[in-house]
């Protein structure tokens, strides 16, 4: 079974607890160029197979993204690419419990557009944008049960009551 939206990104925010992974995040992020495996274990006084071990980890769980080079000049015969490795240009964000907070700043930023172009009140304006992207949410999940699961709004299930 895949993983959720949202097991995906507290798992990329989980990855950065431990001290090597995140001691190499910060790395590649302040390096200001892409980062080879080599000169990233060296850095942080580890073995390649340990540094390429973490990097890795952190492409997979989406904070780093990966692309290979020939390290050195270029030409027939130079080896083969080496990967190398950035960050991510996607925000992984994460909270407990789920909110959706872009969604309620994509309907805000929609409808003041709306409200300055069409000159009506913004609160017709969100209206609108709200009706719009529930149209499109409900085309896309199919039902409301997976649109509020897809939007990180989880109610409460209905405890029976005991009758005596």
């Amino acid at each position: 079974m895949a993983a959720s939206h949202w097991s995906r990104k507290t798992a990329a925010v989980a990855s950065l607890a431990d001290a090597t992974r995140r001691a190499l995040f910060d790395y590649v992020r302040r390096a200001g160029h892409p980062v080879g495996r080599d000169e990233a274990a060296h850095a942080l006084g580890l073995t390649r197979g340990v540094a390429a071990a973490q990097l890795d980890r952190l492409e997979e769980e989406g904070v780093l993204e990966a692309g290979f080079a020939k390290p050195g000049p270029g030409g027939p015969g130079t080896g083969r690419p080496s990967k190398f490795y950035r960050p991510a240009l996607t925000e992984v964000t994460a909270s407990v419990p789920e909110r959706s907070y872009e969604l309620a700043g994509k309907l805000m930023a929609t409808a003041a557009e709306r409200s300055i172009e069409l000159g009506e009140p913004m609160a017709e304006s969100l209206q609108e944008a709200g009706r719009r992207e529930g149209m499109a949410l409900g085309r896309r999940h199919g039902n409301i049960a997976a649109v509020l699961e897809a939007t990180g709004y989880a109610p409460p299930r209905a405890v029976p009551r005991r009758t005596a």
